[in-house]
């Protein structure tokens, strides 16, 4: 006998084993500057800042006379050349001079081209560098406006002065304004201020996204700074203090005033901007006037920054 055992075939229901999901591929991201709420202003103050320094800072002292004001005393008792040693001590103290003008030019081109425009440029930060460029031309400004007020105000004697004056009366450096015009040391308050804007640049806003190198970064501008101020010691124009109190002055300016118009770095995707930009305009248009006063004719220059906000 042949039995056959017909058995239905039943589907089997298909039961769905989890999977692992695709890699996504990494986001790219760049390191950019989102624009400060009060980066336009800055724009504008920098410009009134900088003439309102210039303006102090060649303003006639008491009317054309020079007036004698708070003088150091002498540590030791100054000596006093003779005549016939003066010119060599004179060529000496003005080579030095001169090297402290190219430390401090060479200081503020520094932090201005390198820091602020050449190394924001390759990371394609470009909202970085007006915003620090206003930075620093305000910082810039600041310093200059409150070292030509403190020169007014105490016009201390430049130590040259006591070494110099008391014996020769009539030599040319003897009868000028710049005698008195040594607190504080303006070459020195100018210089630290470019060199706290690009610590500031690097030590707060990460600029070269390295620590190592950010600190080697804010170093060589400081370096230079110093630099700046040791020669102005060094060529008898000013005493320690000033160079301190100019240091001091002009490091805490670019500092603060960088960060505060710089705003944090922050990374997004390529592509993407850090955060939707204001909804501004602004421009610093260069103005320019010429008056006739008897047969004499003068120019005037300056700028004025217009926006809507």
């Amino acid at each position: 006998m042949l039995c056959v055992t017909i058995v239905p075939a039943m589907p089997i229901a298909a039961q769905d084993v989890p999977r692992d999901p695709a890699p996504q591929p990494a986001t790219e991201t760049q390191v950019r500057t989102p624009i400060s709420p009060v980066a336009p202003y800055a724009a504008g103050l920098a410009v009134w800042a900088t003439a309102l320094g210039i303006g102090l800072y060649e303003a006639p002292w008491s009317n054309g006379r020079v007036d004698a004001g708070w003088a150091d005393a002498a540590l030791v008792e100054p000596v006093i050349p003779p005549l016939d040693e003066l010119d060599d001590i004179d060529r000496d103290e003005a080579t030095l001079r001169t090297i402290s003008d190219g430390t401090l030019v060479g200081t503020m081109l520094y932090t201005q081209l390198i820091d602020i425009v050449l190394v924001p440029l390759i990371q394609g930060d470009v909202h970085l560098v007006w915003q620090a460029t206003s930075a620093h031309f305000l910082a810039l400004g600041t310093s200059l406006s409150i070292d030509a007020i403190a020169k007014h105000a105490t016009s201390r004697e430049r130590p040259y002065g006591q070494r110099l004056c008391p014996d020769h009366p009539d030599l040319p450096q003897c009868n000028n304004d710049d005698l008195y015009a040594s607190f504080f040391s303006g070459h020195t308050a100018l210089s630290f201020t470019s060199a706290g804007t690009s610590c500031a640049l690097h030590l707060s806003r990460g600029l070269y996204g390295n620590l190592a190198a950010d600190i080697i970064g804010c170093a060589i501008p400081v370096a230079g700074a110093a630099t700046t101020g040791a020669l102005r010691v060094a060529s008898d124009s000013h005493y320690v203090t000033d160079v301190l109190v100019g240091m001091t002055v002009g490091f805490v300016s670019g500092y603060l005033i960088t960060l505060g118009v710089v705003p944090s770095r922050v990374r997004v995707p390529v592509g993407e901007v850090a955060q939707a930009s204001s909804d501004f305009t602004w421009a610093v248009v260069p103005t320019a006037s010429v008056s006739h006063e008897q047969e004499v004719v003068r120019t005037t220059v300056g700028a004025a920054a217009t926006g809507t906000f």
